[in-house]
């Protein structure tokens, strides 16, 4: 205990004493297993570890470097955990594992065309890994601040081509799910308000002329079996329009 008596009484042994505990301390501790040792005290014992203070950090040493420096970090975790190693390391894990945020969130969920039932599954499975994403009602919201209820889904009637006997001629009419927006200059607006704090824009040294905004407007028929039609406009005025 670094008590203030005890702090005085160190400070008064003598230097050759001292050098000799030193001594002694290292000899025991090369003889040791595990480089550990333990000294008796008035109270615990007081446990001491060689620890070596390397000369290279560990993104500079090699992959065996690396995997003793675990090994050493594992033994000292054990002693400081009394054998509980897996919940200490947890609680030491935990401080770098972040939870996905909102946009990262609704990002992952549309790059793997993932369904809301999906998400709820992962989310289980990112509970046991200490981690998480947004909440649904979260990216709910989320969601609908970035559409800004401009996009409006519904099932209409469409004609479909048609290889099957319910079919007229090759041609059938099903209930289709459609997507559109309600204000196309609202949607293009929005997206150049995003460009503009983003610092995106650009004018291509004057191949586009200061007052003006050029859009791209784009159409895919889809292919088969089921042809699925989609317009999409591109903001020609950033850096990089056709990436």
């Amino acid at each position: 205990m670094n008590s203030p008596a005890n702090m005085l009484l160190a400070n008064q042994i003598p230097s050759k004493i001292a050098a000799m505990t030193d001594t002694w301390t290292w000899l025991r501790l090369k003889a040791a297993k595990d480089r550990m040792l333990q000294l008796k005290t008035r109270g615990q014992p007081a446990t001491i570890q060689q620890v070596t203070i390397p000369r290279k950090t560990s993104e500079e040493v090699t992959a065996a470097y690396r995997h003793q420096r675990s090994k050493s970090i594992a033994t000292y975790r054990n002693l400081v955990s009394k054998g509980a190693d897996q919940c200490q390391l947890e609680d030491e894990v935990s401080k770098y594992v972040t939870k996905l945020d909102v946009d990262s969130s609704l990002a992952m969920m549309k790059d793997m065309q993932a369904s809301w039932q999906a998400l709820r599954d992962q989310r289980r499975y990112l509970k046991v890994l200490k981690t998480g994403m947004a909440s649904e009602n979260a990216m709910l919201a989320r969601r609908e601040e970035i559409l800004d209820n401009n996009i409006t889904a519904e099932m209409v009637p469409m004609v479909h081509t048609c290889d099957t006997a319910e079919g007229k001629s090759g041609y059938q009419t099903k209930p289709t799910p459609m997507v559109y927006t309600r204000s196309l200059n609202a949607l293009v607006s929005s997206h150049l308000d995003a460009h503009e704090k983003l610092g995106n824009l650009h004018w291509h040294d004057g191949l586009i002329p200061s007052k003006e905004i050029w859009i791209k407007i784009g159409a895919d028929k889809g292919g088969k079996p089921i042809s699925t039609m989609k317009f999409n406009f591109q903001i020609v005025n950033v850096k990089e329009p056709n990436s």
